[in-house]
């Protein structure tokens, strides 16, 4: 090989490195700026709020869960073999929806299908962690379901995730999804 053209060879690879290096620092002090910025007290408060609307249902949730679930605590229903009669219509708790959504996002988060939080807690102690004092205390939980009536019929489907809904103990609920996790939170208060 000709010396200039080896010469040439190497200009050429010690450029394209030297470009490389230089992308590669631009990216570094892009990223550490990006992590190192800080926010005045009002963006604080706006991003805190931001989060907690994340966790908030969305609009008409609340409403159309709760007239699913009415639905069929009205008229009765037959839960396996046992014909479930009439029951009391249930009111919304947002006690226990931030229980039952809590319980959902930990489900999400950590792709953990069980009534046992992640951190070990029952429905019970999510529902006193939220304020909720109860007499009695109920959970339905799914995975899967893609809307609101799809995860009510699959309770309604199940005899004792039905018992649930059916049960006229239970006077309050509320509901949470996320990432297709649903958790269900019915109780009584004291």
């Amino acid at each position: 090989m000709n010396k200039n053209l080896r010469f040439t060879i190497l200009n050429s690879i010690r450029m394209r490195l030297n470009y490389n290096l230089f992308l590669l620092a631009l990216s570094f002090a892009f990223l550490f700026q990006t992590a190192c910025t800080s926010l005045s007290p009002e963006e604080e408060e706006q991003q805190d709020s931001e989060e907690e609307e994340t966790m908030a249902p969305p609009p008409g949730f609340a409403t159309d869960i709760l007239a699913e679930v009415n639905s069929f605590r009205q008229v009765g229903y037959q839960c396996g073999n046992q014909q479930m009669p009439a029951v009391g219509l249930l009111s919304w708790s947002t006690e226990l929806a931030s229980a039952a959504l809590l319980h959902a996002q930990d489900m999400a988060d950590h792709t953990h299908f069980s009534h046992k939080g992640t951190n070990g807690s029952t429905s019970a102690q999510r529902a006193e962690a939220a304020g909720y004092d109860w007499i009695t205390i109920g959970e339905n939980i799914a995975f899967g379901h893609p809307d609101i009536s799809s995860v009510v019929q699959g309770w309604m489907d199940s005899k004792d995730h039905c018992k649930n809904i059916m049960n006229p103990a239970f006077k309050d609920m509320g509901a949470g999804e996320k990432g297709n996790y649903w958790s269900q939170t019915l109780g009584a208060r004291r």
